[in-house]
């Protein structure tokens, strides 16, 4: 949907793709089964969502209502002022993955200790067992990303150089 709304609901299958995009409007439920795809990129979604499949996010995108997943929520990162948020203004029940997918090459952009706000609600509370943040797309060799300091409300990731010298042998750290 693209600068029109639609009302019926949607069901995106395994192997689909929907896109709603700046200026189109959902107003009726969306579920995206296991191996569906919703891309999710600007545009006004006026109920709730359900998540079996992948979603994805590339700028700041509203799901007014509830947002229920066990499958995996991608969010594009372009640099540290683009990235993709999930708002919504119900609950958030997240029992799958979170990917960060790196969409450009950051380079100096991204430094130790930035924070991205990736997941909030404005009315409800967020509820999880786990979370696994995989980070796919361009390499930033320096920085990992980690869940930093999650509420009911907000979950943020803080970019962290520290995990990355954790893990590497001491006779490679001297190259930093």
């Amino acid at each position: 949907a693209s600068g029109g709304s639609l009302t019926t609901p949607v069901s995106i299958n395994q192997g689909g793709t929907f896109s709603l995009a700046t200026g189109g409007t959902l107003n009726s439920p969306a579920t995206v089964n296991a191996g569906g795809n919703f891309i999710f990129s600007g545009g006004s979604m006026n109920s709730s969502l359900s998540n079996a499949g992948t979603v994805t996010l590339n700028s700041p995108s509203t799901v007014n209502g509830n947002y229920a997943q066990t499958g995996n929520l991608m969010l594009g990162m372009v640099d540290k002022e683009t990235y993709g948020q999930l708002v919504a203004t119900g609950n958030i029940t997240l029992s799958g993955g979170l990917t960060i997918n790196l969409l450009n090459e950051l380079g100096t952009s991204l430094r130790d200790g930035d924070t991205f706000t990736v997941v909030k609600t404005t009315g409800g509370t967020i509820t999880y067992n786990t979370l696994t943040v995989t980070q796919t797309g361009y390499s930033n060799a320096l920085l990992k990303f980690l869940v930093e300091n999650p509420t009911p409300q907000l979950i943020q990731l803080k970019a962290s150089r520290t995990e990355i010298f954790n893990t590497l042998p001491p006779d490679e750290m001297a190259y930093l």
